[in-house]
């Protein structure tokens, strides 16, 4: 899959023009990329799977951040009975920097990774989860400092059964910043979302 850039002096043109000639200049002037990474540069706008994500290539933090959502759906896709316990995400916690790590979450929601952990057991026991990826971009980490996942997914839920391919379900769309480390544990999770009111 071939990515493509696009100036803001293209961005103006196309805007200032709405159609005609500018926008013919400006597509004109779009430049071809390196291919990008993976799972992620779905510029036709098709969800991925998260099993069909992981098949892509991808980078070292992108692949840290699938196996995040890995987790995620595995344990808040088993049965409810018995009930799902933090003890549950500890393979969750394992990819985490669980002294340092900060999430930032729907309703502007905080919690370190104790009541993170917390939060997902009462999420869990009361829902079933699809994660499916619309675009993942990795910004690399360098020097020292922590790079940086940019994620754009739609998730379904459904409370009552596991979610099904046939419309059975709500939908979120929501963007995710995950910040990893040096050490490639997530230290920060931003989570933006749109809902139906």
């Amino acid at each position: 899959m071939k990515a493509y850039t696009v100036t803001a002096a293209m961005l103006a043109a196309l805007l200032v023009s709405g159609t005609g000639r500018a926008a013919e200049r400006a597509s004109a002037k779009v430049t071809e990329q390196p291919e990008e990474s993976a799972a992620m540069a779905s510029s036709h706008n098709e969800l991925q799977s998260l099993d069909e994500a992981k098949k892509q290539p991808h980078g070292r933090l992108e692949g840290i951040v699938l196996d995040f959502l890995t987790v995620m759906d595995r344990v808040v896709n088993k049965d409810k009975q018995p009930a799902i316990t933090t003890e549950d995400w500890e393979p969750l916690g394992d990819l985490v920097d669980r002294e340092n790590f900060r999430r930032v979450g729907n309703y502007g929601v905080r919690n370190d990774w104790q009541s993170y952990a917390e939060l997902l057991t009462q999420w869990a026991n009361h829902a079933w989860w699809k994660g499916y990826i619309l675009r993942m971009r990795e910004v690399p980490s360098g020097d020292g400092k922590s790079g940086l996942v940019y994620l754009e997914t739609e998730e379904r839920s459904n409370s009552s059964h596991p979610v099904k391919e046939d419309g059975d379900y709500s939908t979120l769309a929501s963007i995710a910043v995950y910040e990893i480390n040096p050490d490639g544990k997530i230290s920060s999770l931003r989570v933006y979302d749109q809902r139906p009111l």
